[in-house]
């Protein structure tokens, strides 16, 4: 009877050893599948489509599944993929809600609708890539149906407002990228001229409460609307309150134009809508100062360009490389850079190029 008792403490033993290596086993496979999961889950890249791209915009759709609900950046480079040298490219947010992506990809708000930045409104093709910004630092892949190609030739109507100088352009936060028009000599002599373009923007709301925002405009006010101040990189907060009485006593102008246009010719101007006769200059500030409306100078009231806001507003834009930095209101333009773009007028008229 020993054998069978020795027989089976040994088998004893044995289970003893074999169960702790299962459960083991067991656990070691249980942690490598949670870690492939993980693994997996931060693989996911952004997926989205670039739905257009013509001479009214760009359009088009980004999400991460990684933070379904949460609005990603897209990058967008112009005339190059990214990491081209010398491309430009901007960043926007895609946060604009569309009603075919709550079914589609189960989040709504993914869109992303950008102006086309004019200074590439020169009638050369160039193909626009699209990419997704990953939320997590992970690869930023092109979204669907990239590149498209962008083709407008420069066009303006109206009149031309002389931009008296650097600061002036700096304070209507005007950029070089988004809002400078490569406008031929010959569209640009058709042009009138209107009256001088302020030294700032002034802003006002009625102080009863009334949803409305005017621009001052030397002894006009003008309409302006959310859209329109966010394209001009206005800021609505800034407005200042003034009483209704005193705004309705200036002549109502015309509304003000949904983008800024501007070109250099022999000076820098901006493209606008004929203003009544005698009114709009800057020099025509005493209308508004008689009516409570702005200071002697005509640029009282909030300074109202802000240096931030969405494509264009916060869409600034870098030359090549993944990363965009740059000033939230777009390329600023300096002393130097003016100087260059007047030079650079000079010669082309010189050339005989138009």
């Amino acid at each position: 009877m020993r054998p069978a008792t020795t027989s089976a403490r040994s088998t004893s033993a044995e289970e003893r050893t074999l169960v702790p290596r299962t459960l083991w086993t067991f656990l070691a496979a249980g942690f490598l599948a949670i870690g492939l999961s993980a693994g997996s889950a931060e693989a996911a890249t952004p997926i989205g489509s670039f739905d257009g791209a013509s001479c009214d915009g760009l359009a088009g759709w980004a999400q991460d599944p990684d933070e379904p609900d949460k609005a990603i950046d897209v990058h967008l480079y112009f005339g190059g993929p990214a990491g081209t040298p010398g491309v430009p490219a901007a960043p926007i947010n895609a946060n604009v809600y569309r009603d075919d992506l709550c079914t589609a990809i189960g989040s709504c708000a993914h869109g992303f609708v950008s102006l086309t930045p004019l200074s590439l409104e020169d009638g050369q093709p160039r193909d626009v890539y699209a990419y997704g910004i990953d939320s997590m630092g992970g690869p930023n892949p092109a979204l669907g149906a990239t590149p498209k190609t962008l083709q407008c030739p420069p066009a303006a109507a109206g009149v031309r407002r002389r931009i008296a100088d650097v600061p002036t352009f700096d304070t209507w936060a005007f950029s070089s990228f988004w809002d400078l028009l490569p406008l031929g000599s010959a569209e640009a002599d058709a042009l009138a001229d209107g009256p001088d373009l302020p030294s700032a923007p002034e802003l006002v709301k009625p102080d009863d409460g009334t949803d409305a925002f005017w621009l001052v405009d030397g002894g006009l006010r003008r309409p302006v609307t959310a859209a329109v101040a966010a394209t001009w990189r206005f800021d609505l907060g800034a407005a200042k309150a003034t009483p209704k009485t005193d705004i309705d006593a200036l002549l109502e102008g015309p509304a003000v134009r949904p983008r800024p246009v501007l070109f250099v010719r022999g000076g820098l101007y901006l493209v606008d809508d004929p203003l009544p006769e005698g009114q709009g200059s800057a020099g025509a500030s005493s209308s508004s100062a008689s009516a409570g409306v702005g200071g002697s100078d005509g640029s009282g009231g909030g300074t109202s360009a802000t240096t931030g806001g969405a494509a264009p507003a916060d869409a600034g834009a870098s030359d090549g490389g993944c990363a965009i930095s740059a000033p939230a209101g777009g390329s600023r333009l300096s002393p130097w850079v003016l100087a260059a773009l007047l030079a650079f007028a000079a010669r082309r008229r010189r050339a005989g190029i138009p």
